[in-house]
């Protein structure tokens, strides 16, 4: 049985873009997840998400560690720590300061849009987008506290290093920020196919500098 790569993070980690906008296969087959697999000779397993948040980063990493079996080594790519996401009712709902979105599913949905609060709300009817509009100004002034978000995100880098250690599996961590300070993508833009494959080999360099 080959050894697993168990990859997860936002759109960036995905591939949007790559082939489709949002989520899609192809994406994840043209990632840096995906090169970075070929060079590790391990099946790979992406569990990012377009949108996502810290904290469903953490809960794709322990989720995946602890459903699967032959993971080998662990990528995290930490995203903007300003975002909300949750699943309800098998609804996903996504709260960005840029955007704010939901879909029941994340592959296959006809598109409503509407500007609203200087921000673009996206969802596969217009109830559903009435419904994002209505909670969006309260979640915007009580929900986003960058101190607090941040401190989340320190708290999940810590939990998932004391997991992969305890079961002796290659982790590492970067972030969003980490990519756009090495000039590896533009701020606010999904990488290009080249310039996933320059992610993977930075990636690649941590990996090996870690051994």
């Amino acid at each position: 049985m080959k050894l697993k790569l168990l990859v997860s993070g936002c759109s960036i980690t995905h591939g949007a873009e790559l082939y489709n906008g949002f989520m899609h296969e192809e994406n994840v087959k043209r990632s840096y997840s995906a090169y970075m697999s070929r060079a590790l000779n391990t099946e790979l397993v992406n569990v990012a998400l377009s949108g996502a948040s810290n904290e469903y980063i953490f809960h794709s990493i322990l989720d995946s560690l602890h459903n699967s079996d032959g993971i080998h080594s662990v990528v995290v790519m930490w995203t903007s720590p300003n975002r909300i996401h949750w699943k309800s009712q098998d609804r996903h709902w996504f709260v960005l300061p840029q955007w704010v979105a939901s879909v029941a599913n994340l592959t296959n949905f006809e598109m409503y849009t509407r500007q609203a609060y200087g921000t673009r709300f996206i969802g596969d009817s217009e109830q559903v987008i009435d419904q994002l509009c209505n909670i969006f100004p309260f979640m915007i002034q009580n929900c986003f506290d960058q101190q607090e978000m941040t401190k989340k995100t320190w708290n999940y880098q810590q939990a998932i290093q004391a997991v992969c250690c305890a079961k002796q599996i290659k982790l590492v961590q970067l972030s969003v920020n980490d990519l756009v300070s090495n000039h590896l993508i533009p701020r606010l833009k999904h990488p290009t196919d080249s310039e996933h494959e320059s992610i993977a080999k930075f990636i690649l360099k941590k990996y090996y500098e870690n051994t």
